[in-house]
């Protein structure tokens, strides 16, 4: 796949698909399934695909299901591997994908310090910083704008903090399990290979549908995923994980 592709129905793989190790790729379907001899790759956990792919998946809760047989029904927005087929892809690994705040941020703020420096986060990545409050919907998704100060520690994000994050550790004298570390976790969500949803996050919006895109590896198929971000899957009320 050497450039982006527009939204197909249905791509059956029974040869072998790789991605174009130069550009940016995005790849497009409501339903993706490698079988038999099948391969669809990127990279390997040795040698990490160098470009960023991008695979949407389209569908809603009225898109048809996929049944294989009588046995196993697919459903829709699906990248799968069956009979088989196999789905190796492998993104750009970084040091860690998740640490601490080093430094309360009120809100308002642009810039986060991390207790860890040098992870490899790169410009343009996306962090979530989680909750601090009682309200988990107080965490928050910003963009990596730079990367500065010591260790590279500091974060400069593309929109100010909407809420206060802390930095706190309680102490609790005289317990064993010693004291309440209670700073906000980040976390870097995104990666140079992702699978999602084409709406994204109208998924999750008021009004939306809560119908997400599926990653599956059926019967004797592989499926082998690294440094793949994986963005608003998962289809509620259907029991269908998001892996499987």
């Amino acid at each position: 796949v050497d450039e982006d592709v527009p939204v197909l129905d249905a791509l059956v793989i029974n040869g072998n698909v790789t991605f174009n190790t130069s550009i940016p790729v995005t790849l497009r379907a409501t339903y993706i399934l490698v079988t038999g001899r099948g391969v669809l790759s990127a990279g390997t956990p040795t040698e990490p695909h160098p470009a960023p792919v991008n695979i949407l998946l389209n569908g809603t809760r009225a898109t048809p299901d996929w049944a294989v047989s009588n046995d196993l029904n697919m459903g829709s927005k699906f990248l799968a591997a069956i009979d088989g087929g196999r789905i190796d892809l492998h993104g750009t690994p970084v040091v860690r994908r998740w640490t601490r705040l080093a430094e309360s941020a009120p809100a308002g703020a642009v810039n986060i310090t991390l207790t860890q420096g040098n992870l490899g986060w790169p410009v343009g990545g996306k962090v979530l910083i989680t909750s601090t409050s009682w309200n988990p919907w107080q965490a928050e998704v910003r963009t990596i704008v730079d990367v500065s100060g010591p260790d590279n520690a500091t974060l400069t994000l593309d929109v100010p903090l909407s809420w206060p994050h802390t930095a706190k550790v309680v102490p609790l004298p005289g317990s064993a399990a010693g004291d309440l570390d209670v700073r906000a976790e980040v976390a870097l969500v995104s990666s140079s290979i992702s699978i999602g949803a084409v709406e994204g996050a109208d998924v999750n919006a008021q009004g939306g549908e809560f119908f997400g895109c599926r990653v599956i590896g059926n019967g004797a198929s592989t499926l082998r995923l690294s440094h793949v971000a994986l963005n608003y899957c998962g289809q509620g009320g259907l029991e269908r994980a998001a892996v499987s």
